[in-house]
């Protein structure tokens, strides 16, 4: 077995090194009263540990025993009358008579990663599959970074329109890597990579700086919006970097929109409150993100200085079809009229919902309904021609490829 322990970065970060060390010293007792004679436990490093329970022990009994680790270490500890609650995920694997014992370590620890990417608190088995998939991540990773170096991650734009008017207003800027040989990857797999491997920042900065440099053509009333990952937030000169970008690219400031989780903002609330203050003074905007997801909005919008929230899409999409998320979108507007904040609705991929949207008077939108995704080449057809003048309630854009918008270039 490989036993991990969760949460313990954070109780060592708060509480100081003595009681994380205080945590893997009752840790290892604890695990000694559920082992059995003939087993074995070792901490390895960190907060890894690892079990090695006697021959001839089966997948049962094996499963019985991480049960017992996992109920014992989620027992609360008590340190200096602080309590502390942590957990633990568990990889587990079968030595067998051809299989040695580095190996073993090998395969327990694959399986624990795939414990603790399901949710954390849990065991899991290793199986060759999950071998499998660490290998095409390892190649993914070593891709992704190469793509990172050689500027290959790009920025596409989703339009946001005025939906009283029809009048476009600015575009989001979204990363987009087409991989040299497996094509379009898709953010949801690439983005989770860069954050585990410490791209994340990077690959933000070259995605506004990329931005800007587009948007520096486009006509002086047009937005644009750039979303921040909580890792990049939490950069200690995210002001200082934009503002260099901003000088870099002679772009606007008050043209500049960031968009922030507030997941990122709760990672270091006092450190968010701090960097979004300094930004307005840029003449930045600042956008709350996936508003509705998190678990205290209402507290944030009272202490934090934005301009506009986004509702999340999981309330948009079908809400004509949704009475429940009717009216939470419509409790979301009036609170931000109360609180004098501009609101986006993203994920409009429907007439009805358009309708919908426009019955209650939100102010803006995107969506597939509009737009997918396009290139930089692509918004200067679309400025060009002047869509949002053409655009027409039960028509969509055209999407790259289409006899109507020839492919880039």
């Amino acid at each position: 077995m490989m036993v991990d322990l969760d949460r313990f970065k954070a109780i060592n970060d708060l509480h100081g090194h003595a009681c994380g060390d205080f945590v893997l010293s009752e840790t290892a007792k604890r695990l000694q009263k559920e082992l059995a004679a003939g087993d074995f436990v070792a901490r390895l490093g960190g907060d890894e540990i690892a079990v090695a329970l006697a021959p001839g022990t089966g997948a049962e009994k094996a499963e019985s025993v991480a049960r017992r680790i996992a109920a014992s270490v989620a027992s609360p500890f008590i340190y200096n009358e602080i309590k502390l609650s942590i957990g633990s995920s568990i990889g587990l694997a079968c030595l067998e008579k051809d299989l040695e014992p580095s190996s073993a370590l090998h395969c327990a620890d694959q399986a624990l990663h795939f414990a603790k990417k399901n949710g954390r608190g849990t065991f899991a088995w290793y199986d060759e599959q999950l071998d499998s998939a660490a290998k095409e991540r390892r190649i993914l990773e070593q891709d992704l970074r190469q793509a990172v170096r050689d500027g290959d991650i790009d920025a596409h734009f989703q339009p946001v329109f005025d939906i009283a008017t029809n009048q476009l207003c600015g575009f989001e800027a979204l990363a987009r890597w087409e991989h040299k040989t497996r094509g379009m990857i898709s953010p949801d797999i690439f983005i989770s990579i860069a954050e585990d491997i410490g791209l994340i920042a990077p690959l933000g900065w070259t995605i506004l700086t990329n931005a800007c440099l587009a948007a520096r053509e486009w006509d002086a009333s047009l937005k644009l919006a750039v979303n921040f990952p909580p890792n990049q937030f939490r950069d200690a000169h995210l002001v200082s970097t934009v503002k260099d970008v901003l000088n870099k690219t002679r772009f606007d400031p008050r043209r500049l929109e960031i968009e922030v989780t507030e997941s990122a903002i709760m990672l270091d609330f006092e450190l968010a409150k701090k960097s979004i203050r300094e930004l307005r003074q840029l003449g930045v905007t600042l956008a709350l993100d996936d508003f509705g997801t998190g678990f205290s909005s209402l507290s944030n919008l009272r202490q934090l200085p934005f301009d506009r929230i986004k509702i999340d899409q999981s309330f948009v999409s079908d809400i004509s079809e949704s009475p429940e998320n009717q009216k939470i979108v419509a409790g979301i507007l009036a609170m931000a009229q109360g609180l004098n904040l501009s609101v986006t609705a993203e994920g409009i991929a429907s007439t009805s919902d358009l309708a919908f949207l426009q019955g209650v008077d939100c102010p803006l939108g995107q969506g597939f309904l509009f737009s997918k995704p396009m290139t930089a080449e692509e918004t200067d057809w679309l400025l060009e021609t002047k869509w949002s003048e053409l655009y027409r309630r039960d028509t969509a854009l055209p999407t790259q490829g289409t006899a109507e918008m020839p492919k880039a270039g």
